[in-house]
C-alpha cells in the first residue's frame, strides 16, 4: 500500500491497520509531515512498527526524533 502524502498515509493506515505489519515513512511528506504522522499512528496503534526514511537528517531533526521516541516509549 502506498500514499502520496501524510494525510493519505494516515487514511490508508486507518483503513488497513490490521493488514499492515510495518510502515515505511518519509519525513518530508507533503500536507502532513512524517514527524506529525508518527504520533498519530502511535495513537491508533502504540505497537506500530515504523521505519523512517529520509535523504538527510539535520542534527536538530535527529535530536527531535530521539526526544519523541523516548516520549512514546
Amino acid at each position: 500500500m502506498t500514499a502520496t502524502d501524510g494525510e493519505e498515509a494516515l487514511d490508508v493506515y486507518n483503513l488497513h491497520k490490521a493488514e499492515i505489519d510495518i510502515v515505511l515513512l518519509d519525513l518530508g511528506l507533503p500536507k502532513v509531515t512524517g514527524m506529525d504522522v508518527i504520533p498519530k499512528l502511535k495513537e491508533q496503534n502504540p505497537a506500530v512498527n515504523i521505519v523512517i526514511a529520509s535523504g538527510y537528517l539535520e542534527p536538530e531533526l535527529k535530536a527531535e526524533l530521539s526526544r519523541r521516541r523516548k516520549r512514546l516509549h
